[in-house]
C-alpha cells in the first residue's frame, strides 16, 4: 500500500519488489532490462563520483522533493544509551577517561586492518591514557581471538543487538574501523570516526568531513565488488600504519575536548 517506492540496490530483486508493490511512483537505477519495473529511472554511469547520501539524494531532486545538505542523522534514547554504560562497565572499561571504539568486522578480507594492528592501536591508546573498546560483532571469533593474544586486557563489548551497538559507538569519543557498517552509524550519531579504506573509493563511501579523516592502503587499489570477491585470502589493509591511525585519533579526540559522549539522544516514550 506504498504510494512510492525508491530502489537505491538496483538488483533484480529489489526491482521485482518495487514492481509487486504496485505503488504508482517507482524510482530506481536506470541499469539493465529490470529498470522497466520503474516508472522513473535514474542514469548511474557517465557521471562523477560522489558521496553515496548526495547519490542517493538524486532520486528525491527527480521526483520533486526538496533537499539539503547530504547528512545522515540517527538518534539512541536516553535509556540505550544507559544500557550501554552498563555494557561497559561489566566490560571493565574505566569511567572517566576518553573511550576509543574498535571495529573488526569487515565484509571481505581486503578490507580488513589486522587484527594484530587494532591491538597495536589498543597498546598505544592505553599507554596515553586512552580505554580502548573492542566491539564484538557476529561472525568476529577468529578475529577477536587473533587481537586477544596481542591485547588479552582490552575489555570487549559484544553488541550482536544492532540497537546496543548504536548506544556504545554513541557512548566513545572516536570510531576506528574499516570501510564498514558501523562507520556510517558513527558519522550519523555525531560521532568522529577514522575509516581505513582500500578496494572501497572514500568518495563514495565517506563526507570527507573534519570529523571523518581518511587512511588508504597505498598497496590496495580501488576495485568492483564482482573484483574484491576474488580476493579470499587477502591480506588486507597492511599498507596503513598504526603511527597514522594514532595519530587521527589523537587529533579527533582533541577537538572534541571531552571524553563524555556528544551523541544526540531523544527519549521516546515506552509506549510508541
Amino acid at each position: 500500500a506504498y504510494d512510492w517506492v525508491i530502489d537505491g540496490q538496483g538488483s533484480p530483486t529489489t526491482a521485482r519488489l518495487a514492481w509487486l508493490s504496485g505503488a504508482r511512483v517507482r524510482a530506481g537505477w536506470a541499469v539493465r532490462v529490470w529498470s522497466r519495473m520503474y516508472t522513473h529511472v535514474v542514469p548511474r554511469s557517465g557521471l562523477a563520483k560522489v558521496y553515496v547520501v548526495r547519490e542517493r539524494q538524486r532520486f528525491l531532486e527527480m521526483l520533486g522533493v526538496p533537499i539539503g545538505e547530504p547528512r545522515t542523522r540517527l538518534v539512541v534514547t536516553a535509556d540505550e544509551l544507559r544500557a550501554a554504560g552498563t555494557a561497559l562497565r561489566e566490560a571493565g572499561v574505566p569511567e572517566g577517561v576518553a573511550k576509543v571504539a574498535l571495529v573488526l568486522s569487515v565484509s571481505e578480507p581486503i578490507r580488513e586492518w589486522p587484527a594484530e594492528r587494532f591491538a597495536e592501536l589498543a597498546h598505544a591508546l592505553s599507554t596515553e591514557g586512552v580505554a580502548p573498546v573492542m566491539l564484538e560483532n557476529p561472525g568476529d571469533a577468529a578475529k577477536l581471538q587473533r587481537f586477544r593474544k596481542v591485547a588479552p586486557d582490552v575489555p570487549v563489548v559484544r553488541v550482536f543487538d544492532l540497537r546496543l551497538m548504536m548506544a556504545t559507538i554513541g557512548s566513545c569519543g572516536v570510531l576506528v574501523s574499516g570501510d564498514t557498517g558501523p562507520a556510517h552509524v558513527a558519522t550519523a550519531l555525531g560521532i568522529p570516526r577514522v575509516t581505513l579504506y582500500g578496494p572501497t573509493d572514500p568518495v563514495q563511501w565517506n563526507p570527507l568531513l573534519p570529523t571523518t579523516p581518511v587512511l588508504v592502503d597505498p598497496g590496495v587499489t580501488v576495485m568492483r565488488a564482482r573484483e574484491r570477491r576474488q580476493h579470499v585470502q587477502h591480506p588486507g589493509l597492511v599498507g596503513i600504519p598504526v603511527e597514522g591511525v594514532l595519530q587521527e585519533v589523537r587529533r579527533l579526540l582533541a577537538a572534541r575536548n571531552d571524553s563524555s559522549s556528544a551523541v544526540t539522544h531523544l527519549p521516546i516514550p515506552a509506549s510508541r
